[in-house]
Protein backbone atom coordinates (compact mmCIF):
# COMPACT_ATOMS: atom_id res chain seq x y z
CA UNK A 1 0.00 0.00 0.00
CA UNK A 2 2.76 2.43 0.84
CA UNK A 3 4.20 2.02 -2.72
CA UNK A 4 0.88 2.28 -4.16
CA UNK A 5 0.15 6.18 -2.47
CA UNK A 6 4.18 7.04 -3.57
CA UNK A 7 3.27 6.40 -6.75
CA UNK A 8 -0.04 8.12 -7.18
CA UNK A 9 1.11 11.39 -5.23
CA UNK A 10 3.77 11.47 -7.68
CA UNK A 11 1.43 11.26 -10.45
CA UNK A 12 -0.86 13.53 -9.12
CA UNK A 13 1.56 15.91 -7.94
CA UNK A 14 3.84 16.09 -11.72
CA UNK A 15 0.70 15.95 -13.48
CA UNK A 16 1.35 18.55 -16.31
CA UNK A 17 -1.16 18.53 -19.24
CA UNK A 18 -4.86 18.07 -19.46
CA UNK A 19 -6.26 14.78 -18.03
CA UNK A 20 -9.36 13.91 -20.22
CA UNK A 21 -10.79 11.49 -17.50
CA UNK A 22 -10.18 11.37 -13.74
CA UNK A 23 -12.00 8.74 -11.74
CA UNK A 24 -11.74 7.59 -8.37
CA UNK A 25 -14.26 4.30 -7.18
CA UNK A 26 -13.90 2.43 -3.97
CA UNK A 27 -15.13 -1.57 -3.85
CA UNK A 28 -17.27 -1.81 -0.56
CA UNK A 29 -14.84 -4.68 0.90
CA UNK A 30 -11.72 -2.18 0.39
CA UNK A 31 -10.05 -1.53 3.96
CA UNK A 32 -7.26 1.31 3.02
CA UNK A 33 -10.20 3.41 1.02
CA UNK A 34 -9.17 6.20 3.81
CA UNK A 35 -5.11 6.15 3.68
CA UNK A 36 -5.73 6.47 -0.52
CA UNK A 37 -8.59 9.13 -0.51
CA UNK A 38 -6.15 11.38 2.04
CA UNK A 39 -3.54 11.15 -0.59
CA UNK A 40 -5.35 12.34 -3.33
CA UNK A 41 -6.87 15.21 -1.60
CA UNK A 42 -3.54 16.21 0.33
CA UNK A 43 -1.32 15.83 -3.02
CA UNK A 44 -4.25 17.97 -5.24
CA UNK A 45 -4.19 20.81 -2.76
CA UNK A 46 -0.70 21.16 -1.87
CA UNK A 47 -0.27 21.27 -5.92
CA UNK A 48 1.23 25.07 -7.10
CA UNK A 49 -1.03 25.03 -9.60
CA UNK A 50 -4.73 23.28 -9.78
CA UNK A 51 -4.90 19.98 -11.22
CA UNK A 52 -6.65 20.12 -14.85
CA UNK A 53 -8.86 17.37 -15.98
CA UNK A 54 -11.97 17.61 -18.68
CA UNK A 55 -14.21 14.88 -16.73
CA UNK A 56 -14.03 14.03 -13.05
CA UNK A 57 -16.15 10.46 -12.15
CA UNK A 58 -16.57 9.64 -8.78
CA UNK A 59 -17.86 6.18 -9.00
CA UNK A 60 -19.27 3.62 -5.95
CA UNK A 61 -19.05 6.77 -4.03
CA UNK A 62 -22.07 6.48 -1.18
CA UNK A 63 -19.94 6.15 2.75
CA UNK A 64 -21.48 9.22 3.66
CA UNK A 65 -19.67 10.11 7.02
CA UNK A 66 -16.38 9.18 6.12
CA UNK A 67 -15.59 9.71 2.52
CA UNK A 68 -19.06 10.59 0.80
CA UNK A 69 -19.61 13.44 -1.39
CA UNK A 70 -18.71 16.14 0.84
CA UNK A 71 -15.38 14.51 0.31
CA UNK A 72 -15.65 14.17 -3.62
CA UNK A 73 -16.73 18.16 -3.90
CA UNK A 74 -13.45 19.21 -1.97
CA UNK A 75 -11.43 16.99 -4.79
CA UNK A 76 -13.34 19.13 -7.85
CA UNK A 77 -12.60 22.85 -5.95
CA UNK A 78 -9.18 21.45 -6.30
CA UNK A 79 -9.30 20.87 -9.85
CA UNK A 80 -8.49 23.62 -12.78
CA UNK A 81 -12.05 25.49 -13.34
CA UNK A 82 -11.60 26.63 -17.18
CA UNK A 83 -10.63 23.11 -18.06
CA UNK A 84 -13.34 21.31 -16.25
CA UNK A 85 -16.44 20.40 -18.05
CA UNK A 86 -18.28 17.49 -16.88
CA UNK A 87 -18.57 16.29 -13.35
CA UNK A 88 -19.88 12.44 -12.63
CA UNK A 89 -21.23 11.00 -9.11
CA UNK A 90 -22.31 7.29 -9.87
CA UNK A 91 -24.14 5.12 -6.79
CA UNK A 92 -23.66 1.98 -9.04
CA UNK A 93 -25.01 -1.51 -8.03
CA UNK A 94 -21.97 -3.43 -8.97
CA UNK A 95 -20.73 -3.72 -5.15
CA UNK A 96 -24.28 -3.81 -3.48
CA UNK A 97 -23.98 -0.27 -1.70
CA UNK A 98 -27.65 0.73 -2.45
CA UNK A 99 -29.08 -2.95 -1.62
CA UNK A 100 -30.17 -1.55 2.15
CA UNK A 101 -33.52 -0.77 1.94
CA UNK A 102 -32.56 2.16 4.41
CA UNK A 103 -29.81 3.68 2.17
CA UNK A 104 -30.28 7.73 0.87
CA UNK A 105 -28.20 9.84 -0.92
CA UNK A 106 -27.45 12.87 0.64
CA UNK A 107 -28.67 15.51 -2.05
CA UNK A 108 -28.11 18.18 0.43
CA UNK A 109 -24.23 17.82 0.27
CA UNK A 110 -24.06 18.18 -3.49
CA UNK A 111 -25.94 21.12 -3.36
CA UNK A 112 -23.46 22.42 -0.25
CA UNK A 113 -20.57 21.60 -2.67
CA UNK A 114 -21.58 23.86 -5.31
CA UNK A 115 -22.56 26.52 -2.66
CA UNK A 116 -18.53 25.90 -2.02
CA UNK A 117 -17.21 26.68 -5.63
CA UNK A 118 -15.30 29.45 -6.26
CA UNK A 119 -16.20 31.64 -9.49
CA UNK A 120 -15.64 30.29 -12.63
CA UNK A 121 -16.73 27.04 -12.47
CA UNK A 122 -19.24 25.94 -15.27
CA UNK A 123 -19.85 22.32 -16.31
CA UNK A 124 -22.18 20.01 -16.58
CA UNK A 125 -23.42 17.75 -13.64
CA UNK A 126 -24.60 13.59 -14.37
CA UNK A 127 -25.72 12.00 -10.82
CA UNK A 128 -26.66 8.66 -11.39
CA UNK A 129 -28.41 6.52 -8.41
CA UNK A 130 -31.01 3.20 -7.91
CA UNK A 131 -33.98 4.83 -6.87
CA UNK A 132 -35.81 8.14 -7.18
CA UNK A 133 -37.57 8.61 -3.58
CA UNK A 134 -40.03 11.31 -2.97
CA UNK A 135 -38.03 13.31 0.14
CA UNK A 136 -34.91 13.97 -2.55
CA UNK A 137 -37.29 16.41 -4.72
CA UNK A 138 -36.86 19.51 -2.25
CA UNK A 139 -33.55 19.13 -2.80
CA UNK A 140 -33.56 18.26 -6.46
CA UNK A 141 -35.64 21.61 -6.75
CA UNK A 142 -32.81 23.89 -5.62
CA UNK A 143 -30.08 22.42 -8.52
CA UNK A 144 -31.34 25.14 -11.52
CA UNK A 145 -30.48 28.06 -8.44
CA UNK A 146 -26.92 27.08 -9.65
CA UNK A 147 -27.25 27.92 -13.44
CA UNK A 148 -23.73 30.01 -12.82
CA UNK A 149 -22.15 27.33 -12.34
CA UNK A 150 -23.86 24.20 -13.83
CA UNK A 151 -24.67 24.09 -17.91
CA UNK A 152 -26.66 20.78 -17.61
CA UNK A 153 -27.52 18.98 -14.48
CA UNK A 154 -29.27 15.01 -15.01
CA UNK A 155 -30.19 12.92 -12.23
CA UNK A 156 -30.30 9.12 -14.15
CA UNK A 157 -32.19 6.26 -11.77
CA UNK A 158 -33.67 2.58 -12.60
CA UNK A 159 -36.79 3.12 -10.20
CA UNK A 160 -39.29 6.22 -9.94
CA UNK A 161 -41.39 6.19 -6.86
CA UNK A 162 -44.34 8.41 -6.99
CA UNK A 163 -44.38 9.81 -10.28
CA UNK A 164 -47.36 11.90 -10.01
CA UNK A 165 -45.80 13.84 -7.53
CA UNK A 166 -42.91 14.29 -8.89
CA UNK A 167 -44.63 15.67 -12.23
CA UNK A 168 -46.32 18.44 -9.65
CA UNK A 169 -43.43 18.66 -7.04
CA UNK A 170 -40.57 19.50 -9.32
CA UNK A 171 -40.08 23.34 -10.41
CA UNK A 172 -40.26 24.55 -14.28
CA UNK A 173 -36.91 24.10 -14.87
CA UNK A 174 -36.68 20.97 -14.16
CA UNK A 175 -38.44 17.55 -16.08
CA UNK A 176 -38.85 13.85 -15.36
CA UNK A 177 -37.66 11.84 -18.92
CA UNK A 178 -38.21 7.96 -19.75
CA UNK A 179 -35.00 6.40 -21.69
CA UNK A 180 -35.37 2.84 -22.68
CA UNK A 181 -37.03 0.21 -20.68
CA UNK A 182 -35.52 0.48 -17.25
CA UNK A 183 -33.74 4.07 -17.47
CA UNK A 184 -35.55 7.41 -16.09
CA UNK A 185 -33.88 11.19 -15.44
CA UNK A 186 -34.35 14.53 -14.15
CA UNK A 187 -33.30 16.64 -16.37
CA UNK A 188 -32.03 20.38 -15.88
CA UNK A 189 -33.38 23.38 -18.58
CA UNK A 190 -31.37 26.13 -19.12
CA UNK A 191 -33.25 29.25 -19.57
CA UNK A 192 -30.92 31.38 -18.43
CA UNK A 193 -29.99 33.26 -22.01
CA UNK A 194 -26.90 34.90 -20.44
CA UNK A 195 -24.82 31.51 -19.86
CA UNK A 196 -25.01 29.04 -22.88
CA UNK A 197 -23.51 25.68 -23.11
CA UNK A 198 -20.39 25.29 -24.64
CA UNK A 199 -21.00 24.26 -28.53
CA UNK A 200 -20.43 20.49 -28.82
CA UNK A 201 -17.55 20.98 -31.09
CA UNK A 202 -15.95 22.91 -28.42
CA UNK A 203 -16.03 19.87 -26.56
CA UNK A 204 -15.25 17.35 -28.67
CA UNK A 205 -11.88 19.14 -29.73
CA UNK A 206 -10.57 19.48 -26.11
CA UNK A 207 -10.59 15.61 -26.39
CA UNK A 208 -10.11 14.43 -29.93
CA UNK A 209 -6.22 14.23 -29.84
CA UNK A 210 -6.39 11.72 -27.32
CA UNK A 211 -9.99 9.62 -27.69
CA UNK A 212 -9.33 9.57 -32.14
CA UNK A 213 -5.67 9.06 -31.86
CA UNK A 214 -5.68 4.92 -31.95
CA UNK A 215 -2.29 4.40 -30.59
CA UNK A 216 -3.24 6.88 -27.63
CA UNK A 217 -6.76 5.02 -27.24
CA UNK A 218 -4.61 1.40 -27.07
CA UNK A 219 -3.02 2.36 -23.84
CA UNK A 220 -6.67 3.92 -22.32
CA UNK A 221 -8.67 1.04 -23.79
CA UNK A 222 -6.37 -1.69 -22.30
CA UNK A 223 -7.58 -0.01 -18.77
CA UNK A 224 -11.26 -0.06 -19.33
CA UNK A 225 -14.06 -3.21 -19.51
CA UNK A 226 -17.03 -3.68 -21.34
CA UNK A 227 -19.44 -1.01 -19.77
CA UNK A 228 -16.60 2.01 -19.94
CA UNK A 229 -16.11 0.88 -23.55
CA UNK A 230 -19.39 1.62 -24.61
CA UNK A 231 -19.66 4.91 -22.52
CA UNK A 232 -16.64 6.26 -24.34
CA UNK A 233 -18.47 4.79 -27.78
CA UNK A 234 -21.28 7.20 -27.14
CA UNK A 235 -18.71 10.46 -26.95
CA UNK A 236 -18.97 10.85 -30.93
CA UNK A 237 -18.46 9.37 -34.01
CA UNK A 238 -14.63 9.66 -34.36
CA UNK A 239 -14.20 8.30 -31.21
CA UNK A 240 -16.65 4.73 -31.89
CA UNK A 241 -14.47 4.79 -35.31
CA UNK A 242 -11.25 4.31 -33.33
CA UNK A 243 -12.64 2.35 -30.88
CA UNK A 244 -13.75 -0.18 -33.74
CA UNK A 245 -10.17 0.40 -35.11
CA UNK A 246 -8.84 -0.98 -31.84
CA UNK A 247 -10.92 -3.69 -31.57
CA UNK A 248 -10.34 -3.71 -27.51
CA UNK A 249 -10.88 -6.58 -25.35
CA UNK A 250 -13.88 -6.10 -22.84
CA UNK A 251 -12.90 -8.70 -20.57
CA UNK A 252 -16.54 -10.22 -20.42
CA UNK A 253 -16.62 -13.44 -17.33
CA UNK A 254 -20.09 -14.32 -17.86
CA UNK A 255 -22.83 -14.00 -20.87
CA UNK A 256 -26.09 -14.92 -19.90
CA UNK A 257 -28.64 -14.28 -23.34
CA UNK A 258 -32.82 -15.86 -22.22
CA UNK A 259 -35.40 -16.05 -24.45
CA UNK A 260 -38.72 -16.12 -22.68
CA UNK A 261 -41.60 -17.20 -25.20
CA UNK A 262 -44.04 -17.84 -21.99
CA UNK A 263 -47.34 -15.91 -22.81
CA UNK A 264 -46.75 -14.47 -18.91
CA UNK A 265 -43.19 -12.87 -20.28
CA UNK A 266 -42.55 -13.02 -23.93
CA UNK A 267 -39.24 -10.77 -23.36
CA UNK A 268 -35.68 -11.33 -24.16
CA UNK A 269 -32.62 -10.17 -21.01
CA UNK A 270 -29.07 -10.50 -21.60
CA UNK A 271 -26.48 -10.20 -18.28
CA UNK A 272 -23.53 -9.77 -18.30
CA UNK A 273 -20.74 -10.46 -15.65
CA UNK A 274 -17.66 -8.41 -16.25
CA UNK A 275 -13.86 -9.39 -14.47
CA UNK A 276 -14.25 -7.10 -11.94
CA UNK A 277 -16.95 -8.14 -10.69
CA UNK A 278 -19.54 -4.98 -12.32
CA UNK A 279 -22.97 -6.65 -13.33
CA UNK A 280 -26.01 -5.14 -15.62
CA UNK A 281 -28.86 -6.89 -16.63
CA UNK A 282 -30.67 -5.37 -19.29
CA UNK A 283 -34.81 -6.67 -20.78
CA UNK A 284 -35.60 -6.40 -23.77
CA UNK A 285 -39.16 -7.08 -23.63
CA UNK A 286 -40.53 -8.20 -27.32
CA UNK A 287 -37.52 -6.18 -28.80
CA UNK A 288 -35.24 -9.13 -30.11
CA UNK A 289 -33.90 -7.42 -33.08
CA UNK A 290 -32.09 -4.87 -30.23
CA UNK A 291 -31.14 -7.97 -27.76
CA UNK A 292 -29.10 -9.65 -30.77
CA UNK A 293 -27.67 -6.50 -31.80
CA UNK A 294 -26.16 -5.68 -27.88
CA UNK A 295 -25.16 -9.06 -28.14
CA UNK A 296 -23.07 -9.22 -31.27
CA UNK A 297 -21.57 -5.80 -30.36
CA UNK A 298 -20.49 -6.58 -26.80
CA UNK A 299 -18.98 -10.12 -27.58
CA UNK A 300 -17.51 -8.78 -31.23
CA UNK A 301 -14.03 -8.38 -29.81
CA UNK A 302 -14.13 -10.33 -26.94
CA UNK A 303 -10.15 -11.71 -26.67
CA UNK A 304 -9.90 -13.01 -23.39
CA UNK A 305 -11.38 -16.60 -22.32
CA UNK A 306 -15.02 -16.35 -20.71
CA UNK A 307 -15.96 -18.65 -17.91
CA UNK A 308 -19.51 -18.96 -19.71
CA UNK A 309 -21.60 -18.45 -22.00
CA UNK A 310 -25.32 -19.19 -21.57
CA UNK A 311 -27.81 -19.73 -24.10
CA UNK A 312 -31.43 -20.29 -22.41
CA UNK A 313 -34.89 -20.98 -23.73
CA UNK A 314 -38.17 -20.65 -22.20
CA UNK A 315 -41.46 -21.87 -22.88
CA UNK A 316 -44.79 -23.73 -22.55
CA UNK A 317 -45.91 -25.26 -25.55
CA UNK A 318 -43.02 -27.11 -28.70
CA UNK A 319 -44.94 -24.58 -30.95
CA UNK A 320 -43.01 -21.65 -30.29
CA UNK A 321 -40.02 -23.63 -31.25
CA UNK A 322 -40.13 -21.62 -34.78
CA UNK A 323 -39.38 -18.89 -32.78
CA UNK A 324 -36.77 -20.29 -31.10
CA UNK A 325 -34.94 -21.56 -34.87
CA UNK A 326 -34.77 -17.80 -35.24
CA UNK A 327 -32.75 -16.44 -32.64
CA UNK A 328 -30.84 -19.50 -32.51
CA UNK A 329 -30.09 -18.57 -36.23
CA UNK A 330 -29.25 -14.82 -35.60
CA UNK A 331 -26.70 -16.17 -32.59
CA UNK A 332 -25.12 -18.46 -34.64
CA UNK A 333 -24.52 -15.90 -37.64
CA UNK A 334 -23.58 -13.60 -35.29
CA UNK A 335 -20.87 -16.13 -33.51
CA UNK A 336 -19.70 -17.10 -37.03
CA UNK A 337 -18.91 -13.35 -38.06
CA UNK A 338 -16.18 -12.86 -35.14
CA UNK A 339 -12.74 -13.02 -36.45
CA UNK A 340 -11.53 -15.53 -33.80
CA UNK A 341 -13.90 -18.31 -32.41
CA UNK A 342 -15.32 -16.83 -29.32
CA UNK A 343 -13.19 -18.77 -26.33
CA UNK A 344 -15.79 -19.51 -23.26
CA UNK A 345 -14.70 -22.11 -20.68
CA UNK A 346 -17.98 -23.34 -20.43
CA UNK A 347 -21.18 -23.48 -22.69
CA UNK A 348 -24.40 -23.60 -21.70
CA UNK A 349 -27.61 -24.29 -23.64
CA UNK A 350 -31.61 -24.32 -22.58
CA UNK A 351 -33.10 -26.01 -25.64
CA UNK A 352 -34.25 -29.44 -27.47
CA UNK A 353 -33.14 -29.66 -31.16
CA UNK A 354 -29.65 -30.68 -31.50
CA UNK A 355 -29.50 -29.14 -35.17
CA UNK A 356 -29.08 -25.71 -33.76
CA UNK A 357 -27.79 -26.28 -30.92
CA UNK A 358 -24.69 -28.21 -33.11
CA UNK A 359 -24.16 -24.98 -35.13
CA UNK A 360 -23.80 -22.69 -32.25
CA UNK A 361 -21.40 -25.22 -30.36
CA UNK A 362 -19.44 -25.42 -33.59
CA UNK A 363 -18.99 -21.65 -33.62
CA UNK A 364 -16.91 -21.90 -30.09
CA UNK A 365 -13.32 -22.48 -29.73
CA UNK A 366 -12.88 -25.74 -29.45
CA UNK A 367 -9.50 -25.76 -27.29
CA UNK A 368 -10.80 -23.56 -24.51
CA UNK A 369 -14.26 -25.18 -23.87
CA UNK A 370 -13.82 -27.72 -21.44
CA UNK A 371 -17.60 -27.82 -19.98
CA UNK A 372 -20.82 -28.60 -21.77
CA UNK A 373 -24.10 -28.32 -20.64
CA UNK A 374 -27.57 -28.86 -21.89
CA UNK A 375 -31.07 -28.27 -20.68
CA UNK A 376 -34.52 -28.39 -20.85
CA UNK A 377 -36.42 -25.26 -21.84
CA UNK A 378 -39.85 -26.14 -20.31
CA UNK A 379 -40.90 -25.04 -16.81
CA UNK A 380 -42.01 -26.84 -14.49
CA UNK A 381 -45.41 -26.43 -15.81
CA UNK A 382 -45.39 -27.69 -18.74
CA UNK A 383 -43.19 -30.73 -17.73
CA UNK A 384 -45.79 -31.71 -15.54
CA UNK A 385 -48.12 -31.48 -18.61
CA UNK A 386 -46.24 -33.25 -21.28
CA UNK A 387 -44.69 -35.40 -18.31
CA UNK A 388 -40.91 -35.53 -17.55
CA UNK A 389 -39.55 -37.00 -19.99
CA UNK A 390 -37.78 -34.91 -23.37
CA UNK A 391 -36.23 -37.20 -25.70
CA UNK A 392 -33.09 -35.42 -26.74
CA UNK A 393 -31.00 -36.84 -29.90
CA UNK A 394 -27.01 -36.19 -29.66
CA UNK A 395 -25.71 -38.37 -32.74
CA UNK A 396 -24.83 -35.03 -34.45
CA UNK A 397 -23.57 -33.32 -31.47
CA UNK A 398 -21.39 -36.39 -30.42
CA UNK A 399 -19.44 -35.82 -33.64
CA UNK A 400 -18.58 -31.96 -33.33
CA UNK A 401 -14.61 -31.09 -32.29
CA UNK A 402 -16.24 -28.95 -29.67
CA UNK A 403 -18.02 -32.52 -27.70
CA UNK A 404 -14.78 -34.58 -28.72
CA UNK A 405 -12.42 -32.16 -26.86
CA UNK A 406 -14.59 -31.41 -23.90
CA UNK A 407 -13.74 -32.54 -20.45
CA UNK A 408 -16.97 -32.59 -18.92
CA UNK A 409 -20.58 -33.12 -20.22
CA UNK A 410 -24.29 -32.27 -18.26
CA UNK A 411 -27.24 -33.61 -19.61
CA UNK A 412 -29.58 -33.85 -16.63
CA UNK A 413 -33.30 -33.34 -17.32
CA UNK A 414 -33.28 -34.13 -21.06
CA UNK A 415 -33.42 -38.17 -22.51
CA UNK A 416 -30.94 -39.49 -24.19
CA UNK A 417 -32.59 -42.31 -26.41
CA UNK A 418 -29.36 -43.95 -27.36
CA UNK A 419 -27.29 -46.44 -26.42
CA UNK A 420 -24.25 -45.26 -24.10
CA UNK A 421 -22.63 -46.91 -26.16
CA UNK A 422 -23.02 -44.86 -29.28
CA UNK A 423 -22.87 -41.47 -28.02
CA UNK A 424 -19.09 -40.72 -28.13
CA UNK A 425 -18.33 -40.29 -24.36
CA UNK A 426 -15.53 -42.70 -22.98
CA UNK A 427 -13.06 -39.01 -23.30
CA UNK A 428 -14.85 -37.13 -20.80
CA UNK A 429 -13.42 -36.85 -17.18
CA UNK A 430 -16.37 -36.02 -15.86
CA UNK A 431 -20.16 -36.92 -17.14
CA UNK A 432 -23.64 -36.19 -15.78
CA UNK A 433 -26.31 -37.76 -18.37
CA UNK A 434 -30.05 -38.97 -19.02
CA UNK A 435 -30.36 -41.93 -20.98
CA UNK A 436 -34.13 -43.67 -21.76
CA UNK A 437 -32.49 -47.10 -21.25
CA UNK A 438 -28.95 -48.58 -19.59
CA UNK A 439 -28.30 -52.97 -20.04
CA UNK A 440 -25.92 -54.80 -18.64
CA UNK A 441 -24.06 -54.68 -21.68
CA UNK A 442 -24.09 -50.90 -21.01
CA UNK A 443 -22.07 -51.13 -18.04
CA UNK A 444 -20.15 -53.94 -18.62
CA UNK A 445 -18.97 -51.45 -21.63
CA UNK A 446 -18.30 -48.81 -19.53
CA UNK A 447 -16.28 -50.62 -16.76
CA UNK A 448 -13.97 -52.09 -19.48
CA UNK A 449 -13.17 -48.70 -21.00
CA UNK A 450 -13.11 -46.87 -18.03
CA UNK A 451 -10.40 -49.27 -16.43
CA UNK A 452 -8.64 -48.01 -19.25
CA UNK A 453 -9.08 -44.50 -18.97
CA UNK A 454 -6.27 -41.94 -17.97
CA UNK A 455 -8.21 -38.82 -17.41
CA UNK A 456 -11.99 -40.62 -16.58
CA UNK A 457 -13.06 -39.32 -12.92
CA UNK A 458 -16.47 -39.27 -12.16
CA UNK A 459 -19.25 -40.72 -14.46
CA UNK A 460 -23.03 -40.37 -12.97
CA UNK A 461 -25.94 -41.45 -15.77
CA UNK A 462 -29.46 -41.61 -14.46
CA UNK A 463 -31.97 -43.82 -16.44
CA UNK A 464 -35.46 -44.13 -16.78
CA UNK A 465 -35.40 -48.12 -17.75
CA UNK A 466 -33.14 -50.92 -17.79
CA UNK A 467 -32.81 -54.59 -18.07
CA UNK A 468 -29.83 -55.03 -14.93
CA UNK A 469 -31.15 -58.44 -13.75
CA UNK A 470 -28.55 -61.30 -12.75
CA UNK A 471 -26.92 -61.51 -15.85
CA UNK A 472 -25.10 -58.27 -14.35
CA UNK A 473 -23.11 -60.42 -11.96
CA UNK A 474 -22.93 -63.04 -14.30
CA UNK A 475 -21.02 -60.16 -16.93
CA UNK A 476 -18.92 -58.35 -14.12
CA UNK A 477 -19.11 -60.36 -10.74
CA UNK A 478 -20.96 -60.23 -7.69
CA UNK A 479 -21.04 -57.13 -6.02
CA UNK A 480 -18.24 -56.45 -3.11
CA UNK A 481 -21.48 -55.01 -0.74
CA UNK A 482 -25.20 -55.24 -1.28
CA UNK A 483 -26.92 -52.38 0.96
CA UNK A 484 -29.91 -53.77 -0.33
CA UNK A 485 -32.18 -55.25 -3.00
CA UNK A 486 -31.86 -52.18 -5.03
CA UNK A 487 -28.47 -50.52 -4.15
CA UNK A 488 -24.78 -52.23 -4.75
CA UNK A 489 -20.86 -51.81 -4.95
CA UNK A 490 -18.51 -52.91 -6.82
CA UNK A 491 -14.79 -52.29 -7.01
CA UNK A 492 -12.40 -52.61 -9.90
CA UNK A 493 -8.53 -52.14 -9.96
CA UNK A 494 -7.36 -49.61 -12.94
CA UNK A 495 -4.54 -50.61 -14.94
CA UNK A 496 -2.34 -48.17 -12.71
CA UNK A 497 -2.74 -50.36 -9.47
CA UNK A 498 -2.69 -46.95 -7.48
CA UNK A 499 -6.35 -46.61 -8.49
CA UNK A 500 -9.50 -48.61 -8.61
CA UNK A 501 -13.25 -47.39 -10.24
CA UNK A 502 -16.22 -47.56 -7.47
CA UNK A 503 -19.75 -48.29 -8.99
CA UNK A 504 -22.53 -47.27 -6.68
CA UNK A 505 -26.14 -48.98 -8.73
CA UNK A 506 -29.10 -47.32 -6.85
CA UNK A 507 -32.68 -48.50 -8.50
CA UNK A 508 -34.67 -47.55 -5.35
CA UNK A 509 -38.34 -45.92 -6.92
CA UNK A 510 -38.60 -42.53 -6.03
CA UNK A 511 -41.48 -40.30 -7.00
CA UNK A 512 -41.19 -36.75 -7.87
CA UNK A 513 -43.48 -33.86 -6.32
CA UNK A 514 -46.22 -34.81 -9.27
CA UNK A 515 -46.20 -38.86 -8.27
CA UNK A 516 -44.04 -39.74 -11.02
CA UNK A 517 -40.73 -41.94 -10.80
CA UNK A 518 -37.50 -40.13 -10.23
CA UNK A 519 -34.65 -41.87 -12.68
CA UNK A 520 -32.12 -44.88 -11.63
CA UNK A 521 -28.63 -44.04 -11.37
CA UNK A 522 -25.61 -45.85 -11.42
CA UNK A 523 -22.36 -43.90 -10.04
CA UNK A 524 -18.52 -44.84 -11.81
CA UNK A 525 -16.02 -42.56 -9.89
CA UNK A 526 -12.06 -43.23 -9.84
CA UNK A 527 -10.92 -43.63 -6.42
CA UNK A 528 -7.45 -43.69 -4.70
CA UNK A 529 -6.45 -47.07 -3.36
CA UNK A 530 -6.09 -45.74 0.19
CA UNK A 531 -9.77 -44.97 0.24
CA UNK A 532 -10.48 -48.38 -0.84
CA UNK A 533 -11.19 -51.28 1.66
CA UNK A 534 -8.54 -53.11 -0.09
CA UNK A 535 -5.63 -50.60 1.40
CA UNK A 536 -4.98 -51.90 4.87
CA UNK A 537 -4.73 -55.06 3.19
CA UNK A 538 -2.57 -54.44 0.35
CA UNK A 539 0.12 -52.88 3.07
CA UNK A 540 0.03 -56.64 4.99
CA UNK A 541 0.61 -58.26 2.12
CA UNK A 542 3.65 -55.96 0.33
CA UNK A 543 5.20 -56.20 3.97
CA UNK A 544 5.15 -60.43 3.77
CA UNK A 545 6.92 -59.40 0.37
Amino acid sequence: MSVLLADLKMLLKNQKTVLNLFCIGFLKEHQQFARIWKCIEETLKGRSSALAVHVVRFKNFVIEGMIGSTSAWSIVRCLNSAELWSVFFEFSNSCGFHDAPDFRVNFENHLDGLRGLEEGFRFQLHISIKTMRKEYLTAINEFPSFSESLFDFQLTFEELQHQDDSDTVLNDNLFVAKEGFRKWSIQFCDTNPRVQEPPVDTVEEIGRPVLENALLMQSVLEHLECFDIQRLRKVNKGVRKCIDEVKPDPHIKKFLITFDLRPSALQTESSVLLESGEFENISYKAKTSRCLNDFETTLKHQKSCMEELSIVFQFTIFERLDSCIEFCTGIEEILKRREQPLKTRKFSMAYVCQLEMKEILQTLDKDSLKIIEFSNPSDEECMEFFGREVPFKVDQLSQTDQWKTAEHLIIKDLTIPASIQDINILHFSNLEVLVKTLSFQDVDYLRTNLLKSSNFQKFKIFFRESSLDEQLHELIGEPFRIISESKKIWYFRMDNVNFYIHIVLDTHDVKDIYGKLKPKVIIFTRVDKEDTPFFDLGMEELALD
